[in-house]
Formats: C-alpha cells, structure tokens, sequence
C-alpha cells in the first residue's frame, strides 16, 4: 500500500501545476523554491498564463514599471535565474526570439488518466470500476480554439509555440458596436446580440445557431 502512495504522489507530483504562495514560494506536488521579490514580479504573468507567450514588454513591465522596453538586460538576467531556480520542479521558461517568454509545465494532464491511475493503485482494474464518459454539457468545449478562423498562422522559433496575426477590427466600428450591444441588453434583445457579433467576429456562433444544429441532427 506505501509504494502505491508513493507511485501516487510522485504522479501527480509530475502533473500538478506550479503555485506561487504569499511567501515567495514556488510549490509543485510537495516540493518548492524560494524566488526573490524581483522575480516573483517577472513569473507571475507566466504562471497566469502557462504555455502562453508572454511579451518582453509585459514581463518587463511587471518586473520594473516605467523602464524602457528596449533595456532588457536586466530582464535577460532575472530569467536565467529563474530558469535555474525552477528547473528542480520541472518547470521550464522558453524564450521565444523577438516576441518574449512562455512557461512550460510538462504535458497537460488528461482526466481519464488520473482515473485510471486511481483504480490501478487502489487493486482494482478499470473493468471492475467503470468510468463512464458523461459527454458534453451545454456550453462546453472539448477543445481550446485558440485562433480565430481569419487569423493569419506564423511560423514560430519554439516548437509548440503557435503565433498568429489578429485580424484588426476599426476602433470606431467597435466603438459603435458597443453602444448597439448596450441596447440590445437593455432590452433583452438576444437575436440583436447574436446578430451584433456575428457582424463584428464573423466566426461567431450563438445560441441559434447551435438550436439549428440541433435540429438538424434530430
């Protein structure tokens, strides 16, 4: 039973996400790092968004408001130490060139593995402990879209880093547009919402048009 607790924890060690604590730990399945005030302030916008690429403005800002964006030296510095800082958690800080940092925790833990994981180290075998797939529940996704359908794809210097060009939208369109959806929410005028931002974000679907969907497949 101990080594099947142990197996356990060093599993889920290996999957957990890293978690900064008000006292300037970094923790990661029962182990932790102490990182100074400064780079507290740089790994923040990279724990928020993990796998993400955060800019050098972004971090820099974080790390020391008000300096120029083109002295990042300092900034250079502050990462290398976190890169050797974290690296005992497993935790890694990829530079991505010209664009900025991403923070990479490993692969994504998938639900249905911890599942089985648990069944195995409790003695039992998935045929006795069934897990049953629930399916999807409205509203949800069993996938990230990350890109907008008219986004133009980059090609990116890191591998597993995914780079686009947003398609711009005129801030005086948007600024109208904005005044019209106040309106319809005023009013509770679901079609006009749906409609609003099917005109700004063409690659939008609404509540009608999964009805629709709906009813098709009926």
């Amino acid at each position: 039973m101990s080594a099947r607790r142990e197996l356990l924890r060093r599993r889920q060690a290996q999957r957990a996400p890293a978690v900064l604590d008000g006292d300037g730990l970094v923790r990661r399945g029962g182990r932790w790092v102490a990182v100074s005030p400064l780079e507290q302030r740089v790994l923040v916008p990279l724990l928020v968004r993990p796998g993400s690429l955060v800019s050098r403005a972004e971090l820099l800002d974080a790390a020391c408001p008000g300096v120029e964006s083109d002295e990042t030296r300092a900034l250079d510095r502050v990462v290398r130490r976190l890169r050797l800082r974290l690296a005992p958690l497993g935790v890694r800080v990829h530079t991505v060139r010209a664009s900025g940092f991403l923070l990479d925790m490993g692969e994504p833990v998938k639900i249905v593995e911890l599942a089985r994981d648990l069944i195995r180290l409790s003695g039992h075998r998935e045929h006795e402990i069934g897990i049953i797939f629930s399916g999807l529940r409205p509203g949800e996704k069993l996938y990230e879209e990350l890109f907008d359908g008219a986004e133009e794809r980059l090609p990116a210097a890191v591998d597993g880093v995914l780079l686009a060009a947003s398609r711009p939208i005129d801030l005086g369109i948007l600024r109208r547009v904005f005044d019209e959806l106040a309106v319809a929410c005023q009013h509770h005028d679901a079609e006009g919402l749906e409609r609003l931002m099917t005109h700004v974000l063409p690659s939008y679907r609404g509540q009608t048009a999964h009805a629709n969907n709906a009813q098709l497949q009926a």
